[in-house]
């Protein structure tokens, strides 16, 4: 990890950290991804979030260095919240800055789409009874 990436998987609840970005940046946008209140129409409570613990957070990292390599230095904040975590609540923060403001929606966009699809993280909705 670099000084420029704050990368982390936790129970804790999803925030930002103070002084994140140091000011040398020029845009920054801030992704958060919440619970809905339903799951395939039916009422939920919550996400319960599993992970593969000796897995995921190496592959937080090589997700990190993947983008850096293809899209350049930035500064990014992820936290990926695992447990379960109730609707309306974020279970993923991505805070990208970086100099320029279209870089940072192509950070954004791809730091999300490669979470999805290789970060080892499970969600199982705990619905409510009718």
């Amino acid at each position: 990890m670099t000084p420029d990436a704050q990368l982390s998987i936790s129970t804790l609840p999803v925030s930002l950290p103070d002084g994140w970005n140091d000011g040398t940046t020029g845009a920054e946008l801030i992704f958060l991804g919440r619970v809905r209140h339903s799951e395939n129409n039916q009422p939920i409570s919550g996400i319960s979030y599993s992970c593969y613990d000796a897995m995921a957070l190496p592959e937080l990292h090589r997700i990190h260095l993947a983008v850096t390599s293809s899209l350049g230095p930035h500064r990014v904040v992820i936290h990926h919240r695992t447990g379960f975590v109730p609707n309306g609540e974020p279970s993923l923060l991505i805070a990208c800055a970086s100099r320029h403001s279209p870089a940072v929606f192509s950070l954004v966009s791809e730091y999300l789409r490669l979470i999805k699809s290789s970060l080892p993280i499970w969600k199982s909705p705990v619905f409510t009874n009718p």
